[in-house]
């Protein structure tokens, strides 16, 4: 900034200088040479200013109290080849830095990852020691699966990642993850999934029978709702069915969500666990519009093969038509 001050203060004597001369008509040469020099300057100016302004645009003033930073390039190799698209972390032990934000860089074709801070804002890292992590994933069209880890899992999180980092300087490292990995991360309904079927090792038959005054009603959602909320809550899963023409509902578990892919990614086999449910139905009123809130039928326990039949007319209270 001083330098741009002095220069155009050279500009303005020259130009001055100039004027003067001209008026007592001095060597046209001399006038020549100061006008070249007056020019080359100007050029500088020019040139100073637009450098400054790329700068600014680039990244900005520092916020206030921001330590000094230095320029950091990591260099991924994974099977002795440059890693492209990896994620390359700094994670201080000095948690006090965090506060400006992670520092991080991706990857390029050479497998360099250049630090920047707080999302790209400021380049470099600042001086300290550090955990460096490194992730680079994909996609997979299995549905069970959520995606493919292509780095290592244990370079994925600071408390187990072998690498570290010390910054004092302008620093250039290079990190060896070894040999290609690809770590299939199953997806989080197909894990829930596998928990459900180790706690639905064991299930009974399960049919409930909905009548109005004695004639069977189809299309009614019969749901059993276990009295032990808490054993079953993690799972997601209602066990319910729907009644056929004959009013019978054969209950199994069904996924209360579908999978982020559209559809379910496991199935369960039809029946009941062996435990006490609260039975609820929901019917259409008779213009087949009106879905009617849950009402309860009863508690039953299941133990084993279980049939019930309830008639509605039985329930004036809960259901009026």
């Amino acid at each position: 900034m001083y330098g741009v001050i002095g220069i155009i203060g050279v500009l303005v004597v020259l130009v001055v200088l100039m004027a003067i001369l001209k008026s007592q008509g001095v060597n046209p040469l001399i006038l020549f040479i100061l006008g070249g020099i007056t020019s080359l300057l100007a050029i500088c100016v020019i040139v100073v200013a637009i450098l400054a302004i790329i700068q600014y645009n680039k990244e900005g003033p520092l916020p206030p109290g921001m330590p000094n930073k230095y320029k950091c390039i990591i260099t991924v190799v994974q099977d002795g080849a440059p890693l492209e698209g990896a994620t390359v972390t700094l994670h201080p032990t000095d948690q006090g830095l965090t506060k400006w934000g992670m520092i991080n860089g991706v990857t390029d074709t050479k497998g360099n990852a250049v630090m920047k801070i707080s999302n790209g804002a400021y380049e470099g890292a600042f001086q300290g020691e550090y955990k460096v992590t490194v992730q680079k994933t994909e996609m997979s069209n299995d549905r069970s699966i959520f995606f493919i880890h292509l780095v290592d899992q244990k370079y994925n999180a600071p408390h187990t990642t072998p690498l570290e980092l010390k910054v004092s300087r302008a620093t250039k490292t290079k990190v060896d993850l070894g040999p290609a990995v690809r770590i299939e991360q199953k997806s989080f309904e197909t894990q829930r999934g596998e928990q459900n079927q180790e706690l639905l090792k064991v299930v009974y038959p399960c049919k409930i029978t909905i009548l109005r005054d004695g004639q069977p009603v189809p299309d009614a959602e019969t749901v059993l709702e276990p009295n032990d909320f808490f054993k079953y809550a993690s799972t997601r899963l209602d066990f319910k069915g729907t009644t056929d023409a004959r009013g019978i509902a054969s209950i199994a578990p069904v996924p209360k969500f579908t999978s982020m892919r559209g559809e379910p990614t496991v199935t369960y086999p039809e029946g009941v666990p062996a435990d006490t449910f609260q039975v609820k139905v929901k019917i259409k009123d008779d213009s087949d519009f009106e879905l009617r809130t849950g009402k309860k039928l009863g508690e039953i326990t299941i133990s084993g093969a279980f049939e019930q039949e309830y008639d509605l007319k039985n329930y004036p209270d809960r259901f009026s038509f």
